[in-house]
This record gives structure tokens, sequence and C-alpha cells, in this order.
């Protein structure tokens, strides 16, 4: 299964939702693709992705 997560901010910016959807896109990422969708393009990590592959 493809999950996609969508929000404003992301990794390595800090906050609650930031924190959340981290963390559960890393639990997520354990069993299914997981790729976060994120409007904020001023953080430096570019391109984080957590998934395993089958």
């Amino acid at each position: 299964m493809r999950i996609a997560q969508v929000c404003h901010r992301y990794y390595p910016n800090e906050g609650g939702v930031e924190e959340h959807v981290k963390e559960i896109s890393e639990r997520l990422a354990k069993t299914f693709h997981v790729e976060v969708i994120s409007a904020d393009m001023s953080s430096d990590n570019k391109d984080i992705r957590y998934q395993r592959s089958r």
C-alpha cells in the first residue's frame, strides 16, 4: 500500500504537527511505502522519504 501524508511544514521545522507527521510516517514506513508532501520549500531536506521495499 502507498500512503501520502500532506502537511504545511515538515521536519526539520519544529512544531507539534511536524513532529506528529514525522512519527506517524516513520512507523507506517515499517510496513508501507510512505511519502510526505509539504508546501514548505525552505527546509534543507528537499527529499526525505521513509519507505520499505517489498
